[in-house]
């Protein structure tokens, strides 16, 4: 975890993605991105396993704690 004097960011974990895929799904994140296409868990699983396999990753991803 990283603190900072306002918020912490941690590592996203397999328990944060019925959260995300929510978030992701909505209509008003669906407008404001490039993906109009509703995500189920087996993308949303697929996307975080890729992500954290990659060696080196190319994206960190974190959540954000206030």
């Amino acid at each position: 975890m990283i603190k900072g004097k306002y918020v912490k960011l941690r590592s996203l974990e397999l328990n944060d993605l019925p959260k995300l895929r929510d978030w992701r799904n909505s209509k008003f994140v669906r407008k404001a991105t490039r993906e109009y296409r509703l995500l189920n868990m087996i993308n949303q699983k697929h996307w975080f396993e890729k992500t954290h396999n990659e060696n080196p990753p190319s994206s960190l991803m974190f959540g954000v704690i206030n």
